[in-house]
């Protein structure tokens, strides 16, 4: 996977529409990575803190920097 997105020292207000519209579609592939991978992405668009959520079945991860806080949940289809 190839990570266009970098925030640098740029909130996400700072972004144009299509550089927030090319961040929240790499992070939207990032939030059904394994651990290792989604810190290691998330790390290259400039979130220095990545931490991996797990309960009852609900994933999630929590990437941060010093001006974002981003909670992404991933969505497990559940077939019957």
């Amino acid at each position: 996977m190839q990570i266009h997105s970098k925030l640098g020292k740029a909130s996400i207000s700072d972004l144009s529409i299509m550089q927030r519209s090319l961040l929240f579609a790499e992070l939207a592939s990032i939030a059904y990575l394994n651990k290792d991978k989604a810190a290691k992405y998330a790390k290259q668009i400039g979130f220095t803190t990545s931490e991996f959520y797990d309960r009852d079945g609900a994933q999630a991860y929590r990437f941060q920097n010093k001006m974002i806080w981003l909670l992404l949940v991933a969505a497990q289809s559940q077939h019957n």
